[in-house]
């Protein structure tokens, strides 16, 4: 994937070539990651079970099934917060074109009002269509 040949003639296209690539990138990460994490819940946790059963009480193996539980649980909330804060999206562009950043995030900026605007005046054409048509 990241010998393919770059095929751009302006620098906007080598931004867009890079994003594609990060986006294929991640993806591929992303899926390895979700892979070993299957491996693990599904393969590993049966065979620590059957080797902790043999040393622990059936009391002891409730409490460490409910607390590893519980730490799972915690590392997937935190795996979350982090990866909504990061913000990979634009994390190649501003890494690889720092000038174009500020553009694209006054472009998203003006993009995400003009949606709101585009939204708002939907909701209030659509009411005051019910008014009249009272």
């Amino acid at each position: 994937m990241l010998a393919r040949p770059r095929i751009a003639e302006s620098e906007a296209e080598l931004a867009w070539d890079d994003a594609f690539r990060t986006a294929d990138l991640r993806r591929l990460v992303t899926a390895v990651l979700m892979s070993s994490c299957y491996a693990i819940v599904f393969g590993g946790l049966p065979l620590v079970h059957d080797a902790a059963s043999t040393v622990l009480s059936q009391t002891a193996m409730m409490v460490a099934a409910n607390v590893s539980f519980y730490v799972f649980l915690a590392i997937a909330v935190v795996i979350l917060v982090v990866a909504l804060r990061r913000d990979p999206q634009h994390h190649y562009l501003r890494r690889l074109w720092p000038h174009l950043a500020p553009q694209n995030t006054v472009a998203a900026a003006n993009a995400r009002v003009a949606v709101a605007q585009a939204a708002a005046n939907a909701s209030a054409a659509s009411a005051h269509g019910e008014k009249g048509s009272r």
